[in-house]
């Protein structure tokens, strides 16, 4: 499979000097090559539009030293977004490097290290896979048919949108905040002491494996559940 990777190198703007950390901030945007699947790593904040009336396009914004360092790589149809600054880490009072990216009809998504994604509006997938491996927690707004994945990190998933079904896992200590988002069938695994929040309409399946229950709005209309051999239950809190 051919590999490119693309150190963006368009549009330079200067934003200009932040009083509080005394550092110039600059942008580069890129037309992005198709994809259909992203890994974002490090410490980037990833900021996604789903526009199906625009071309992909990718932005970064950094300071203007480490601007260049920023590396989107494209293999096949994944884009691996990656900060290449040596001692990125030893820089906690500068602000982490930001990528905006137009994704239409998104795939899977992988957030590592202590990446964050964000949604500027609803991310639309006709089936979404979703690996939540980073430290901080993650907020995103969906439409899909299928969702599915998992977490395994220190951290907390919020969604909210509309899908059909749901297939998650929960492990090592990771949290779920589904409540605000409309389903039909939920599939849950819950590996963790945490209570995790998810509201189906139609059918609830839980795999619970520790002490941490399950807790919905509503009892599922034609089916709820149970299975596993953790002491965690299914609750209705309105």
């Amino acid at each position: 499979m051919k590999r490119s990777v693309l150190y963006l190198g368009v549009c330079l703007l200067a934003l200009g000097c932040r009083p509080d950390a005394a550092v110039q901030y600059a942008s580069r945007s890129v037309s992005a090559a198709s994809f259909d699947r992203i890994e974002v790593y490090d410490r980037i904040e990833l900021y996604l539009r789903c526009n199906p009336d625009s071309a992909g396009l990718l932005r970064w914004e950094h300071n203007t030293e480490a601007l260049d360092q920023l590396s989107a790589e494209f293999d096949g149809q994944t884009l691996r977004l990656r900060d290449q600054n040596k001692g990125r880490m030893t820089r906690p009072g500068q602000r982490a490097p930001r990528c905006t990216l137009n994704a239409i009809q998104l795939a899977s998504l992988r957030i590592l290290d202590a990446a964050r994604v964000q949604c500027l509006d609803t991310l639309r997938s006709a089936a979404l896979e979703l690996y939540q491996g980073s430290i901080l927690n993650q907020e995103l707004c969906l439409q899909a048919g299928q969702f599915y994945g998992g977490s395994d990190n220190q951290s907390e998933l919020t969604l909210s949108g509309r899908i059909n079904i749901i297939s998650w896992s929960l492990e090592q200590g990771s949290s779920l905040n589904a409540r605000n988002l409309w389903c039909d069938d939920a599939y849950i695994r819950h590996y963790t002491t945490h209570d995790a929040f998810i509201s189906p309409d139609k059918q609830l399946v839980a795999y619970l494996f520790n002490s941490g229950n399950l807790v919905s709005q509503k009892p599922a209309s034609i089916r709820s559940q149970r299975e596993g051999p953790g002491s965690g239950q299914i609750l209705i809190k309105p």
